[in-house]
């Protein structure tokens, strides 16, 4: 394989959000040692090093949750739909370790709620750290090799991190960016998705046609307490498996267990639609 670009996508546990990026990418809001709430950080705490072996290069993009002593700061900032972020920085294992600093990372509770619940503004945390994962391989000249440029390949894990996808289908190839880009979405936790009020839709910054990629109907049985008539909503999750190039699993049983109503969560159908590029790769076990 040539010399690909892997962008790791957003994941909300390693007090690391979830993207890589490497002439292969992924996104992620959670990445071992830094944040973890689960076994989603062990994976993209381990996995990149283990791309970046194999001869690609690979980003790992994912909010700063904290003060991390290794990331230093690039002193790139860029404004996301009136927002500044800065990108941090570390290189180990051959990783370029990417951290998002912005204010609403910072919260002494959990990654995603605390005592209270869950934050209410989840929604526009992780739609700020898709843009910024998008963004990285275009702004952020990293080492000897500089911009990770526009082929890259785009991992997405699980719903923090589905609208990478999207954007990548809905800003930017329209307008002549990323069209070699791919993506990938990476499903580890089905039952969360990611599920808003169909009123924050213009919030996330996507044209008006792309509505009917994120719209999830309740089933009647399940309307009770939805946000809209007719139990509409908009679902995150739903729109990166609809949009994106391929889907991945952690192992071949989950995946055919995603498309029945026992696994599915409601989203059965759509996995069943998408049934040719969906696949079950068995997780790795980091031995040391």
């Amino acid at each position: 394989m040539n010399e690909c670009t892997l962008v790791r996508c957003l994941s909300p546990q390693v007090r690391l959000s979830p993207l890589h990026l490497c002439h292969k990418g992924c996104w992620h809001i959670q990445v071992a040692p830094w944040s973890k709430t689960g076994g989603l950080g062990d994976v993209l705490g381990s996995l990149p090093a283990a791309l970046a072996a194999r001869g690609h290069r690979v980003m790992v993009v994912t909010p700063r949750y904290g003060e991390y002593a290794e990331a230093t700061n690039t002193g790139v900032t860029i404004n996301i739909m009136g927002h500044d972020i800065t990108y941090y920085h570390y290189h180990n294992k051959g990783v370029d370790w990417v951290f998002v600093e912005h204010i609403s990372y910072h919260r002494p509770g959990g990654l995603y709620a605390d005592e209270h619940g869950v934050y209410g503004d989840n929604q526009f945390r992780f739609m700020l750290l898709c843009l910024a994962g998008t963004e990285a391989p275009l702004q952020l000249p990293l080492g000897e090799k500089e911009l990770y440029g526009q082929d890259c390949v785009f991992i997405a894990n699980d719903w923090h991190a589905a609208l990478v996808p999207v954007y990548l289908a809905a800003k930017y190839r329209p307008h002549g960016v990323y069209t070699n880009a791919r993506s990938i979405m990476a499903i580890h936790n089905l039952r969360h998705q990611g599920v808003f009020p169909p009123s924050t839709y213009p919030e996330l910054g996507l044209p008006s046609e792309w509505y009917g990629a994120l719209e999830y109907q309740y089933p009647p049985h399940l309307r009770q307490g939805s946000y809209a008539e007719e139990g509409r909503s908009v679902n995150t999750l739903k729109a990166g498996l609809t949009v994106a190039d391929r889907i991945v699993t952690v192992s071949p049983g989950y995946s055919d267990e995603i498309k029945t109503w026992l696994g599915g969560w409601g989203l059965e159908g759509t996995l069943m639609d998408r049934g040719p590029v969906v696949n079950g790769i068995v997780n790795g076990i980091d031995t040391e």
